[in-house]
């Protein structure tokens, strides 16, 4: 695919803050700030899709690993997950508001990190 070509068009796009891209599955992920919002739209789709809404939060930094999906939340100053393929499902912190707020996250392989630590650990706690 030629990224250099990709344009992203979206009516209701207010304040994205951050965007994720799931190559895997060619999809991107996106936070909106100000609705609470994660959405997401295929690389060559101009379909958009609501993955998670928080009306109360304030949504800002995004992440993906090949399960989880990651967002920092400023108005709680958290920094959560949940299952990419169950957006319905739990919610759960992985930070809580002790320190500065999260502005970008980024995620590491699980194979990368100290045993226990990992992607592994966290999936059994959804």
């Amino acid at each position: 695919m030629d990224f250099g070509s990709l344009r992203l068009l979206h009516n209701d796009l207010i304040q994205p803050n951050d965007i994720a891209l799931d190559i895997e599955s060619q999809m991107l992920y996106w936070t909106n700030g100000v609705r609470g919002t994660i959405q997401y739209s295929g690389y060559t789709s101009s379909v958009v899709g609501t993955f998670y809404t928080d009306t109360s939060a304030y949504l800002f930094g995004i992440s993906l690993d090949r399960y989880i999906v990651y967002f920092s939340d400023w108005n709680s100053n958290t920094v959560n997950y949940m299952h990419k393929f169950n957006p319905d499902g739990p919610v759960l912190q992985l930070k809580d508001n002790s320190t500065a707020l999260a502005n970008g996250l980024e995620v590491v392989e699980d194979n990368r990190q100290p045993s226990g630590k990992g992607l592994t650990d966290l999936l059994s706690r959804i």
